[in-house]
């Protein structure tokens, strides 16, 4: 099978998921707003996070010491959000032990076609609902595609803790990124922020002009650089 109709399989399945999801989540007593995104409580998501709770990816939980003061987020690569989502009764199971989820974040490609974008920020928005029903505490993304998505970020209330993940596209930077960061910011108004990762000049610019209190968390691969090398001096 080529990467092509590998994708177009995928994105096959994507849709296939989200009509099951919707169905899901109406048993569950879930309404649905004028843009096709599910309506949560307020209490399901995070107002605030500690300085001790970490962020790490979902598939590397088996690393996690304290599952009570971690967060899984989904900065992965995409093959392994699929399992995720071919799995996620188990995976809720699995995540209830944790402090709470990021939202989940599939793709969203500002060079795709805008209404695939917003598919699979409705999609990202369904999964998270998934979980949510299910007892798991959510800390609400900012991801977004690109300024034709912006509204499927408005939330009911604006503010809260939101997280943000840096690795890839934002860490390039340029004008409309910064203007597209910035409108982020905007729409949403978040009280905080969890970065993943280091954030570049142009964005602690931006949450400084905002006045947005935030901390980053490393990568994956920056904090397994860093804990190999300390490990090669101790020996």
């Amino acid at each position: 099978m080529d990467n092509t109709t590998n994708t177009r399989r995928r994105k096959t399945n994507y849709i296939s998921l989200a009509f099951d999801l919707y169905e899901d989540l109406k048993k569950h007593g879930i309404g649905f707003d004028e843009r096709g995104m599910p309506v949560l409580d307020e209490k399901v998501f995070l107002s605030d996070v500690p300085d001790d709770v970490d962020l790490i990816p979902a598939t590397k939980r088996h690393a996690v010491r304290e599952k009570s003061k971690t967060i899984l987020c989904f900065y992965e690569n995409e093959s392994f959000l699929y399992r995720h989502l071919k799995n996620l009764e188990g995976r809720a199971s699995k995540f209830r032990d944790y402090f709470g989820i990021a939202g989940f974040d599939l793709s969203v490609c500002r060079n795709d076609p805008v209404p695939e974008q917003r598919m699979m920020m409705t999609l990202n928005a369904l999964v998270t609902a998934f979980f949510a029903v299910r007892g798991i505490r959510i800390l609400r993304s900012l991801r977004s595609g690109d300024w034709n998505t912006l509204d499927l970020l408005v939330p009911r209330r604006p503010g809260g803790c939101y997280a943000l993940g840096l690795l890839g596209c934002r860490r390039t930077g340029g004008t409309d990124a910064t203007a597209l960061f910035r409108a982020r910011l905007a729409v949403t108004r978040p009280a905080s922020l969890v970065l993943y990762a280091t954030p570049n000049l142009e964005t602690k610019r931006e949450l400084a002009r905002f006045g947005i209190p935030s901390r980053s968390v490393p990568d994956w691969k920056t904090r397994s650089i860093a804990a190999s090398t300390s490990k090669r001096k101790a020996g």
